[in-house]
């Protein structure tokens, strides 16, 4: 299904591992918390690979291990650094940038906000963590909840 935003913007409705979309027709795509819930990740980061033009770009995150919470929707609790990289790898993707975000103090405010049922302020909390810790290192120390990737797509599939 294909929604229509604004002028050349729009947002497609559709099973990760099977995409209705024309070979190589994207400049970048984005997913967000979404690889830990299928079970057929490679069939994804593939159909993902196969809509992106040549050198195209995917910007992913994934929960890191180990989760503050347990969730029974995740068919992977999350990953470890390495393991994401290696699937990423393994569809025909190379590393570009990556960091990560949802901190120990983020994940308090967070399971607050859960217990006593306010909407989860996540792209607030985010911008407030790279407000106060600028560098990487720092971010690092204080046990991310998640990572994200900007991958690039690789001229041949490994």
């Amino acid at each position: 299904m294909e929604t229509h935003i604004a002028g050349n913007i729009f947002i497609h409705f559709a099973r990760a591992e099977r995409l209705p979309l024309a070979d190589q027709s994207f400049d970048m795509l984005q997913c967000i918390e979404v690889i830990e819930h299928l079970a057929a990740r490679q069939d994804a980061l593939r159909e993902m690979w196969r809509v992106l033009r040549p050198h195209g770009r995917l910007l992913i995150s994934v929960p890191l291990l180990p989760p503050p919470l347990y969730h029974l929707d995740h068919v992977v609790q999350g990953f470890s650094r390495e393991e994401i990289v290696h699937e990423l790898e393994l569809a025909g993707f190379s590393i570009i940038k990556e960091d990560v975000a949802l901190l120990r103090w983020s994940r308090w405010v967070l399971r607050m906000c859960h217990r006593i049922g306010l909407p989860l302020p996540l792209l607030f909390i985010c911008h407030l963590e790279n407000r106060v810790l600028s560098t990487r290192s720092d971010r690092i120390e204080q046990k991310p909840l998640d990572i994200l990737l900007l991958v690039q797509k690789s001229d041949l599939m490994q």
